[in-house]
């Protein structure tokens, strides 16, 4: 997943983070939103898991409002 508005230094689990406060959302609002678990959420944004499946990042962009681009 690329998010496009944000700097390219910035990992991109980095851009979740920054993504998400910027909408105003608490980890735990993310998680109820994406249905798993606030730890699950956690893990990803801390980039913990590296892989993500596609419906998910879809999921992910599409409460943030940003561009869903699939590059793997």
């Amino acid at each position: 997943m690329k998010f496009k508005i944000l700097s390219p230094k910035l990992k991109p689990v980095n851009k979740l983070k920054v993504l998400r406060l910027k909408k105003g959302l608490s980890q735990d609002e993310m998680a109820l939103r994406l249905k798993m678990t606030p730890q699950n959420y956690r893990n990803y944004e801390a980039g913990r898991y590296v892989a993500m499946a596609p419906e998910l990042e879809k999921k992910i962009s599409k409460i943030l409002e940003v561009e869903y681009t699939y590059d793997r």
